[in-house]
């Protein structure tokens, strides 16, 4: 497997490039179907964490969740240190955009999930790259800018007296492997490690304009060698679309499958993004009392009103309304959010976008029970 950073500052070749799909991550027991915990916790050492980093104890409920990082990476070589300017996007555990080189003059990597990747070298076009590398690298990024977030069963089943010191070592388990995170005596994540990935931190000062602690200083170690990462800017509580992490970012993609489900080891990240696509559906009246074949789909609630959207338009009965093509923000999430909760927070950031609500918000019912299962919410939109 290439070092994609060595490829980044022209340093390997990348001939014989690896299709999109990577080799299939390692499954922990049991590590697929937990999803993040976002909940409020009693825990006193949650408390003392968050607050080492000024922030809250409990994620806010947003899509307006993502990190905009500014600075420069460094690789230290047998030859001396190779600087160039970076920029990184970063949308979720697996979500990940790195611009690598000077203006005009960079290397574009764009990480969707873990079967999807893509190389821009600073001449020619996107080109499909092994993601295992930046995958697990992604993750490493996004547990230390969120921690605590998502370390709650972990810290609740720690057993430890209340002290000021706060060095811990948490694990827990991905797809991937384990992930290790220890803190220093304040709190804050010192060294993260995950597939081979080893992570030291440290510069800790608030996030521009904003009061969290984010760490500015980013030293990476593998056998193939070590890598600086300084940040001057990092902006907490950014919004990306998804299609700013494909190789197109124009492009527009439809809604697909609606069907949700668990997680799985390559769909990790929320979804996020402005997509165009109809909708044919059924009153529940006329579902109740159909005569005709259904096609698979599932349940939505409008308002106080529920409808049964398919998952394709074909072969279906002059029964089936039909929604023509609209323009939708969509949202798709596996926090454990209420539905009210949701559309309320998916409105909250038109303005950001520069968008307006054209109707009303489409949220999928969640089948009673299920824990680690997707929200996905759709707002009709139009551009201001």
């Amino acid at each position: 497997m290439k070092v994609w950073w060595l490829v980044a500052l022209g340093m390997a070749g990348v001939g014989g490039m690896s299709c999109a799909k990577s080799a299939a991550p390692h499954q922990a027991p049991g590590s697929v179907e937990q999803a993040p915990l976002t909940g409020a916790s009693n825990n006193g050492l949650l408390q003392q964490l968050a607050a080492a980093r000024n922030q809250a104890a409990v994620e806010p409920l947003s899509p307006a969740k993502h990190f905009r990082l500014l600075g420069k990476i460094i690789f230290h070589s047998a030859n001396g240190p190779i600087e160039q300017a970076a920029e990184l996007w970063l949308a979720g555990a697996q979500r990940m955009s790195f611009q690598v080189g000077q203006e005009r003059q960079r290397n574009d990597f764009r990480l969707f999930d873990a079967e999807h990747c893509w190389l821009k070298k600073v001449s020619g076009p996107f080109e499909p790259y092994d993601a295992a590398e930046l995958t697990t690298e992604t993750m490493l990024r996004w547990e230390v800018l969120r921690f605590p977030w998502g370390w709650e069963t972990q810290l609740a089943l720690l057993t430890r007296p209340q002290s000021q010191d706060l060095r811990i070592t948490l694990e827990r388990a991905t797809p991937f492997g384990p992930l290790v995170v220890e803190t220093d005596g304040h709190g804050l994540p010192a060294r993260a490690k995950l597939a081979g990935s080893s992570l030291t931190l440290g510069d800790w000062r608030s996030a521009q304009q904003q009061p969290e602690s984010m760490p500015h200083l980013w030293q990476w170690q593998y056998q193939a060698g070590k890598r600086t990462e300084q940040y001057d800017s990092i902006r907490a509580r950014a919004l990306f679309q998804d299609s700013a992490f494909r190789p197109v970012s124009d492009e527009k993609f439809p809604i697909g499958n609606l069907e949700s489900a668990i997680p799985t080891a390559a769909n990790l990240s929320d979804e996020f993004g402005v997509v165009e696509t109809s909708l044919f559906y059924l009153e529940e009246k006329v579902h109740a009392n159909f005569q005709g074949s259904l096609a698979g789909g599932q349940w939505w609630q409008v308002g106080n009103e529920r409808f049964f959207v398919a998952n394709a338009d074909e072969n279906l009965a002059a029964e089936w309304q039909h929604w023509p093509n609209t323009t939708w923000l969509r949202w798709s999430t596996y926090a454990d959010i209420k539905t009210a909760e949701g559309i309320n927070s998916l409105t909250a950031v038109l303005e950001q976008m520069g968008y307006h609500a054209t109707g009303t918000c489409w949220a999928l019912e969640v089948p009673a029970g299920k824990r680690s299962y997707r929200h996905v919410f759709l707002l009709p939109v139009a551009k201001d």
